[in-house]
């Protein structure tokens, strides 16, 4: 059995995401898997384990990612953490989402056509310490399920 972990928040924009990401979890991931939900349950929610998290929901930004994800670490060995916007459009195994994944090498740019704002800020502060640790300058950013073991 596989644990499948989604942090979440409520979400008024959108809510119809979760049931997304849990239907295409559930249409498509090939293995014999359990659904955690750390923060917020919709009543709707059925069927899956849930550790209760206050967001502060008048600043949506600071979701507390970090926080939910001890929660979770202190509780299960090995999980996969994804999110409600990630949906499986095909079928997936656990082995599908062992592969490394690299978006690309970033020191093709100069430092002109580097990203600014909040990510793009991260991302090359980052880059610039890998370097400075002899690492390379490849971005493994993703927005993908990532397996914790």
């Amino acid at each position: 059995m596989i644990d499948v972990v989604i942090p979440y928040v409520r979400n008024r924009f959108w809510p119809e995401k979760l049931k997304y990401a849990l239907r295409s979890f559930h249409r498509n991931f090939k293995e014999d898997f359990r659904i955690h939900i750390v923060g917020y349950l919709p009543d709707w929610c059925r069927n899956v384990e849930h550790y209760p998290f206050e967001d502060d929901l008048q600043n949506p930004k600071e979701n507390k990612l970090g926080q939910k994800l001890k929660i979770v670490m202190e509780r299960l060995p090995r999980f996969i953490w994804t999110y409600d916007d990630i949906y499986l459009l095909q079928p997936v195994s656990l082995q599908d989402l062992l592969v490394p994944r690299v978006n690309e090498y970033l020191g093709i740019f100069s430092k002109e056509q580097r990203l600014t704002g909040p990510f793009g800020d991260k991302l090359w502060r980052t880059y610039d310490r890998c370097l400075e640790w002899g690492l390379s300058g490849f971005s493994f950013q993703r927005h993908l399920p990532y397996f914790f073991e």
